[in-house]
């Protein structure tokens, strides 16, 4: 919680560094799955990514913010969800031009949903669904607000789409560098 408070103000304040390093997409997606494969598994959920083909084996873009806010949306999927699957998978949008391309992710879940009136404020800060003392998932409602901020802030954007007792998906843009 301190860590996303403190990537929140530094975001705010403009502070926040951009990195532009190579790195591995497939990796980046195995090491996002490798820390919730335990936590699925005692829920008996499937976890499981997807690349589709034509996406380069090595991108350039800031891995550890793509990271983090897959990391915020895969556990909050594993969060909500008691049976069934989280699935993310990675499609190739568009080439932009010979040295960049834009990227959708999306992580999907067989949980319980968001009703139609909340879906505006989830990505609001310190807004959680069910806001009672009493609610069933603990969290501090930071999680979504700070992956719109990332995703925002490294020139994408996030939007959701749910039904309340057949589960999420939560998609966002990225664009990333190619090697030359």
């Amino acid at each position: 919680m301190i860590d996303d408070l403190l990537d929140m103000s530094l975001i705010e304040y403009g502070q926040l560094e951009i990195k532009k390093e190579p790195f591995d997409l497939r990796k980046i997606l195995d090491s996002v799955l490798d820390i919730f494969l335990h936590e699925a598994q005692s829920k008996e959920l499937l976890i499981s990514s997807h690349l589709d083909p034509g996406i380069p084996e090595l991108l350039i873009g800031d891995f550890s913010r793509l990271r983090q806010a897959l990391v915020n949306l895969v556990g909050n999927a594993i969060k909500f969800t008691e049976q069934g699957e989280i699935r993310i998978h990675v499609q190739l949008l568009k080439q932009i031009d010979e040295h960049t391309i834009l990227l959708k992710f999306a992580v999907q879940d067989t949980g319980c949903g968001i009703p139609k009136d909340k879906m505006d404020l989830i990505f609001e800060r310190f807004t959680q669904v069910d806001g009672s003392y009493t609610r069933q998932h603990g969290g501090t409602g930071l999680g979504l607000a700070l992956c719109k901020k990332i995703v925002t802030l490294l020139g994408g954007r996030i939007w959701v789409e749910s039904m309340p007792g057949k589960g999420s998906t939560f998609y966002f843009t990225l664009p990333f560098f190619l090697e030359d």
